[in-house]
């Protein structure tokens, strides 16, 4: 559920803004995010417990996900319609069989885009790009898309 509180960010109700009526990056092409935190298993075992619902999609994808289909399926062609192709993968953990790694495509009909998101519980995202929507005349980053606080557009702070 805290991750599904991502909708209700001012910075997310901004962000749409930005992409679909101030239409500040043009056209939407492509869209990425990613969260990845480097867990300890000594410090977070249930993490890396499959029984305890451990893994990366479940405690970390659940955001990078949210952010690219809160951001598609709410686009004002879509009519929150779902999107066309869903394609991933899973690197899982040798010793307990846990998503490590999973990294997932979405292909939105309406609008024509194409939404890619990584997550992992081994490896730290780096916090300055999360959250990147790219189109013809610029990009929007979202810096932590765990907590945002901060969007950029190319290289100036909004």
């Amino acid at each position: 559920m805290e991750a599904l509180w991502t909708r209700f960010y001012s910075l997310t109700l901004r962000f749409g803004e930005l992409l679909y009526k101030d239409k500040a990056i043009g056209k939407d092409i492509r869209a990425y995010s990613d969260l990845a935190f480097a867990f300890s298993r000594e410090r977070n075992p249930y993490l890396f417990n499959a029984d305890l619902a451990g893994g990366a999609p479940l405690n970390v994808g659940v955001y990078a996900f949210s952010w690219l289909s809160l951001i598609a399926c709410h686009h004002p062609d879509n009519n929150k319609e779902y999107p066309s192709l869903i394609l991933s993968a899973m690197m899982k953990t040798i010793d307990t069989g846990v998503d490590k790694n999973m990294s997932f495509t979405m292909m939105w009909d309406k609008p024509r885009i194409m939404t890619v998101g990584t997550c992992g519980i081994g490896i730290a995202t780096p916090p300055d790009v999360t959250v990147r929507f790219q189109g013809e005349l610029g990009d929007l980053i979202i810096p932590v898309s765990s907590a945002p606080q901060v969007a950029r557009q190319g290289r100036r702070s909004l």
